[in-house]
Formats: C-alpha cells, sequence, structure tokens
C-alpha cells in the first residue's frame, strides 16, 4: 500500500468519524437529559416551596 492510498483512506476515516459525531451532537442537541442517561436524573432539582417564614 504506498503513502497516498494510506493518506486518502485516512482521510477518509477521519471525515466518517467527525460527520458521525456532528450528526449525534445535532440530534441530542436539543434534548435536556442528554449525558444524563434517559431519566434526566442530573438536571437541577426543583426548588423546595418555603412553608413558612423563621
Amino acid at each position: 500500500m504506498n503513502s497516498d492510498l494510506q493518506t486518502v483512506l485516512a482521510l477518509i476515516v477521519v471525515a466518517v468519524a467527525t460527520g458521525y459525531l456532528a450528526l449525534t451532537w445535532w440530534r441530542q442537541r436539543s434534548k435536556p437529559s442528554a449525558g444524563c442517561g434517559t431519566s434526566g436524573g442530573c438536571s437541577c432539582p426543583a426548588p423546595r416551596a418555603h412553608l413558612g417564614k423563621r
């Protein structure tokens, strides 16, 4: 395998990987639970209701 063919194949592999990562990011950018699994468990907790003044 000559160096020209290796260069072309390496560029194709990098382009496919970049496209896959960009597509994955594009699809998950509007999902609030991205990176937290499907439960959304890493979101900010809801503020607690204050029942009375101290």
